[in-house]
């Protein structure tokens, strides 16, 4: 019985780690977005002629 209890618990972990990290990156991208909405936004209220959208800057990972 008690076997069967470890296994529950530790499924039950790994789902809730899963789950965290998932909308970790969730949060990660609506933030992305919504600071490229800004920007666009912004870039639209300027003068004509001076539109300039800040390009999102690339993200260089470390290689392991």
């Amino acid at each position: 019985m008690r076997i069967i209890v470890l296994i529950v618990a530790a499924l039950a972990s790994i789902a809730a780690v899963v789950s965290s990290r998932r909308s970790a990156s969730e949060a990660k991208k609506h933030a992305k977005f919504e600071r490229r909405l800004h920007s666009v936004e912004h870039a639209a209220h300027q003068k004509p002629g001076q539109v300039s959208v800040p390009k999102v800057p690339k993200v260089k990972r470390a290689k392991l």
